[in-house]
């Protein structure tokens, strides 16, 4: 995925290492992915669409399949994303967590969604 999003060798190794490290998969990374649970691959997706740090994750379900570590790792790295001003919007069947885990910043959300929309008009005049 690092490569699809253009990073260079050395951010994509030190990005791929910071990951995995945190989700502790590091020493699976060799393995073939078939081979992983449901819990390594959610992690390997996690980190998938976390690897070119965008300003904005839309994540299904990002907590299923998940042990009790992960999903305290992901909730912190969710927190300080938000912090660093990534927006960040999950679905979840777990009513607790969609309660007390969220926060709206209506006027950033906007911001972005703008500048989404704009971008992808671009691209699609440049397609035709």
């Amino acid at each position: 995925m690092a490569d699809v999003f253009g990073l260079g060798a050395e951010e994509r190794e030190q990005r791929i290492k910071r990951y995995a490290d945190l989700f502790e998969i590091t020493g699976d990374l060799g393995d073939l992915i078939s081979a992983y649970s449901h819990g390594m691959k959610q992690k390997l997706a996690i980190i998938s669409a976390l690897i070119h740090t965008p300003k904005l994750l839309v994540l299904d379900e990002p907590f299923v399949g998940l042990d009790p570590k992960a999903t305290f790792t992901l909730k912190e790295s969710m927190r300080e994303m938000c912090r660093e001003g990534m927006a960040i919007f999950f679905s979840t069947h777990v009513l607790d967590m969609a309660e007390n885990f969220t926060s709206f910043d209506l006027k950033k959300i906007n911001e972005m969604l703008t500048s989404y929309a704009e971008k992808a008009c671009e691209i699609r005049t440049l397609a035709e």
